[in-house]
């Protein structure tokens, strides 16, 4: 039935200001046996009521299984039982019962279609004729013709002449489409699968009948055996089978922990650690790192158990890059390669036998990755010229560390005496250094931040990535202290994602020198290597004094004996 568009206040929510049809009718595309029922609905206030209740009661009560009337609760055929019963304008067909007992069926009526040979002929049609009511025009539609209902008739092709609501109502069945009750979901409970003989069938719209036999005093067929739908294997078949199968599933478990295996394998590392002075140190090995290339000693409680160490616990790791012990905790997280051997001692032991030998064996093929690399060429690529963003008035030259100054020295950023401070006079020593002008660059202004820093503990600017370098001395590294000197070859030495040259590396650790002594560099560092272990650990803890000066170090350090040895040579 098509929606009524008259339009009218929106009786649903008081205070609505919405105009509304007066009745639409659900088209069941969610709810099926909604179909056909009347309702108001408003999409302003979102209210929502059916015309008739009661409509949408019987409804349903039918989609439910259990309606009014008393019916089955299956859904009807798509066909009546009798479809010449409610079809008077279907002919009756023209069967003659002798034909029904020769030996074969007609043709066109095979199979179960036919009729037993006892059944009666259908019923002969009803002598009168449905009554139709009265119409008040003729152009109109007429009425449904179920008592008391006062809707007209839904379509001309419903076989009773009745409206929706009346049609679905009795279950008997429409050859109208429109008329026919979809099927709903069944509520009967499931059943597992088997013999699909057993299984329930749907009754049947024809009575089924055995064929009849030509001979009247025929024995009964002896039943069928049950159906088998599968047989014992063959022994030798069944042999082959199992073991095949077998040998396929040990096959699956040797792959899988081959697998395992490799992964434990390819993420594993050792731990070599001194724990006293003066001890063998203890080996410890850790595989199957799930953070792997990171790594976190406070996340393997087995190795700390194993080394007797805590969380808490404080240790030095050795830097291949500087050749250098660092203090670490041990809940820290590293980088690690496969098959990596992490040198490692407690906080305070110093006399460990055979470092410098585990050093020589783990980790040098470690630090030849930067500190011995092939050095770049010394001819810059051509490059455009960058465009100048900044004033010139933020541009400062950078002094020659090569050129002797004009003016006096200032002292060295360090409150410990310079090596030059048992000759300097007394006005020397207490003057103190130019500030610098209004027009600095910015880079000025924080070097100078630095330096007042600095002067209290010049190991400060280690955090920054530089290292002290003392003004008024000659050509680089005279003047420089050696504990200096030993950060500086781990700040230039190490490890870095797409690093920079190292002659860029060397002046960001060495800002106030501005070409790189790229021979001098490379000897300094072979003497770095060259020493022993306990030769670096005095120079890292050598003060800023004289005597701490890295060219009155080197010269009684065994690796520059080495170094000027091969130059002898």
């Amino acid at each position: 039935m098509a929606p009524d568009l008259t339009f009218i206040d929106c009786p649903l929510t008081p205070g609505c200001p919405a105009k509304i049809p007066r009745r639409m009718t659900c088209s069941g595309q969610k709810v099926p046996w909604h179909r056909g029922l009347d309702y108001q609905g408003c999409n302003t206030c979102g209210g929502f009521q059916w015309k008739d209740p009661n409509e949408v009661a019987a409804a349903e009560r039918r989609a439910m299984g259990a309606p009014a009337n008393g019916a089955s609760p299956f859904p009807p055929p798509d066909e009546p039982p009798n479809p010449y019963a409610c079809s008077p304008e279907i002919p009756y067909p023209d069967i003659d019962p002798t034909l029904i007992s020769s030996s074969r069926a007609p043709p066109g009526l095979a199979g179960s279609m036919y009729l037993p040979p006892t059944a009666s002929p259908p019923p002969p049609p009803p002598s009168q004729p449905r009554s139709q009511p009265v119409l008040a025009h003729s152009s109109s539609k007429p009425l449904c013709s179920a008592q008391n209902c006062t809707r007209k008739a839904g379509s001309k092709e419903c076989s009773y002449g009745m409206c929706k609501a009346c049609c679905e109502r009795q279950r008997k069945g429409c050859r109208y489409l429109g008329h026919r009750t979809p099927p709903t979901a069944s509520l009967a409970p499931t059943f597992t699968l088997g013999d699909p003989s057993e299984l329930a069938r749907p009754p049947p719209m024809f009575p089924t009948a055995t064929p009849p036999t030509t001979l009247a005093n025929s024995t009964p067929a002896d039943p069928l055996p049950p159906k088998v739908y599968k047989k014992a294997m063959n022994e030798e078949w069944a042999r082959r089978y199992n073991a095949t199968h077998e040998q396929r599933e040990l096959r699956k478990l040797a792959e899988e922990q081959r697998r395992q295996q490799q992964f434990q394998y390819e993420r594993e590392v050792r731990i070599c650690c001194w724990m006293e002075d003066g001890d063998e140190p203890d080996f410890i090995r850790v595989q199957g790192i799930t953070t792997f290339p990171k790594l976190n000693l406070a996340d393997h409680p087995k190795a700390l158990e194993k080394l007797g160490l805590a969380t808490t616990s404080e240790i030095s790791l050795y830097d291949p890059y500087s050749c250098s012990f660092h203090r670490e905790d041990v809940n820290h997280v590293m980088e690690v390669t496969a098959h990596q051997v992490i040198l490692a001692r407690l906080r305070g032991v110093k006399d460990c036998p055979k470092l410098d030998e585990y050093i020589a064996k783990y980790t040098t093929h470690r630090s030849q990755a930067t500190g011995s690399r092939r050095p770049l060429a010394s001819t810059p690529l051509k490059r455009k010229a960058a465009v100048d963003t900044f004033p010139s008035v933020l541009k400062t030259t950078r002094p020659s560390a090569f050129s002797r100054p004009t003016t006096p020295p200032s002292p060295p950023r360090s409150v410990s005496p310079s090596p030059s401070a048992g000759s300097s006079s007394p006005s020397q020593s207490s003057s103190s250094p130019s500030l610098p002008s209004t027009s600095t660059s910015v880079s000025a202004i924080n070097s100078v931040s630095l330096l007042s820093s600095a002067t209290a503990d010049p190991d400060l600017l280690w955090a920054q990535g530089q290292v002290l370098v003392p003004s008024g001395f000659g050509a680089w590294p005279d003047g420089l202290y050696a504990r200096d000197m030993a950060r500086a070859f781990g700040l230039v030495n190490r490890k870095q994602t797409n690093a920079p040259p190292i002659s860029q590396r060397f002046q960001t650790v060495f800002p106030s020198v501005s070409k790189f002594p790229k021979q001098t560099w490379y000897q300094q560092l072979k003497a770095w290597k060259a020493c022993t272990q306990a030769e670096r650990d005095e120079a890292e803890q050598l003060p800023r004094t004289h005597a701490g000066l890295w060219t009155v170090w080197r010269a009684s350090s065994s690796g520059w004996a080495v170094v000027a040895s091969e130059k002898r040579h």
